[in-house]
């Protein structure tokens, strides 16, 4: 990206472009790459994405005053640099890996431009619903439930550090605080968007069981531990609550129902239709 000429380059003069001609009053930037696992395998992509994208759309954005809503992560708090969750925005960031590192550098370059653009700023913690990628927990342990279901596996899920706590929240609420983000929220300021409710991966996977229709056990694969991760993040959301008038209405189990149904909806049936518990 320090070259001036060449694809990347032209790829940033087609964005301004495609701004200037629409004019949009407001921008809601979320292009990353978002899945830890591929910014930590190529470390350059995730930064010229995450941190040199979000330049540039903040640049087409200022090219005709558009108020952007720039979508960070609760990542950015890593352990919290001594301080404990629930995280408050005030809380010290320590981000730790790549995906992390680049969301708090993108935040970053955001503050600096607070005098001069209408830029707020987001931290969502972890989100899932109906159609998220199963390289996610949530929905990769529903996936997996849907395929024994179908006898498409055996009625064993793979899972991975379930004594770590998130906090979920489901993305159709999350949209919403984006939303209120854009239309009530303060330039400059950021506002964390979670549940403020931890929850342990192995209550997920417990719920998601017990919403199966077969008898599953759960193994533990080795590939699936992460050992660059906090075990345990979640957020305060007064500040959101409070100034902007949202909260999250999906209950999890709501949320974990939805998704099986979906999987249960989008995979192929198996040979012999669905098990029976």
């Amino acid at each position: 990206w320090r070259r001036t000429t060449g694809p990347r380059f032209r790829r940033r003069d087609a964005l301004r472009r495609a701004v200037s001609a629409r004019r949009p009053e407001g921008i809601f930037h979320l292009a990353a790459i978002a899945y830890v696992p591929d910014a930590e395998a190529d470390s350059e992509r995730a930064h010229l994405v995450n941190v040199e994208g979000t330049r540039h759309v903040l640049d087409a954005a200022a090219d005709v005053g558009a108020r952007v809503v720039f979508v960070s992560s609760g990542a950015v708090y890593g352990d919290g640099d001594g301080s404990a969750p629930p995280f408050e925005e005030t809380s010290p960031l320590a981000p730790r890996g790549i995906y992390a590192g680049t969301k708090a550098a993108a935040e970053s370059e955001c503050i600096a431009r607070a005098s001069g653009q209408a830029i707020v700023r987001v931290r969502p913690f972890n989100h899932t619903g109906p159609g998220q990628s199963p390289g996610y927990v949530c929905s990769g342990f529903a996936k997996q439930i849907v395929e024994a279901e179908r006898g498409l596996r055996p009625a064993v899920i793979d899972v991975g550090d379930l004594a770590a706590e998130r906090d979920f929240s489901d993305v159709r609420d999350i949209v919403i605080a984006y939303l209120l983000a854009l239309e009530r929220g303060e330039a400059g300021d950021v506002y964390n968007v979670c549940s403020g409710v931890p929850t342990r991966i192995a209550d997920i996977l417990a719920m998601l069981m017990d919403l199966a229709r077969v008898k599953v056990e759960a193994r533990t694969d080795r590939g699936r531990l992460r050992g660059d991760e906090p075990s345990r993040l979640w957020g305060a959301n007064e500040k959101i609550t409070v100034s902007l008038g949202w909260r999250p209405e999906i209950p999890l189990k709501r949320t974990l129902a939805d998704m099986l149904d979906w999987w249960r909806a989008h995979l192929p049936a198996g040979p012999g239709g669905d098990r029976i518990r």
